[in-house]
């Protein structure tokens, strides 16, 4: 799979997803385009960074 398949593969899922979602999933996927997971400063909070993606936010 090419990095815009995943890319469009991983969109959709976002998009159909909506609030049903669960995190973990969330992170799951956003784990495939290259982010990293971090724990946040508050319990059960994460922070998504990418270092290809300066502005990210």
């Amino acid at each position: 799979m090419t990095e815009r398949q995943l890319f469009n593969t991983v969109l959709e899922q976002l998009r159909s997803g909506g609030a049903a979602m669960r995190c973990q999933e969330l992170a799951d996927l956003l784990t495939e385009l290259g982010f990293e997971v971090r724990d946040g400063k508050k319990a059960g909070h994460k922070v998504f960074v990418h270092h290809g993606i300066e502005t990210f936010t």
